[in-house]
């Protein structure tokens, strides 16, 4: 999971999006309230990137 200010308890969504290597997925934390935060996942490198509250 990503180092945030706010703890970070996994992931609640995820746009799967097949022979893609990245991924949008929803995280569960309160990072961006009352916005949920979103994110790219690399499905091979397990980075997450670009995280960003959703509008």
């Amino acid at each position: 999971m990503p180092k945030l200010r706010h703890p970070v308890h996994g992931v609640y969504a995820i746009w799967f999006e097949q022979h893609q290597r990245q991924q949008t997925v929803l995280l569960l934390t309160d990072e961006y309230t009352p916005y949920d935060t979103t994110c790219t996942f690399d499905v091979e490198s397990h980075a997450f990137s670009n995280i960003h509250p959703t509008k």
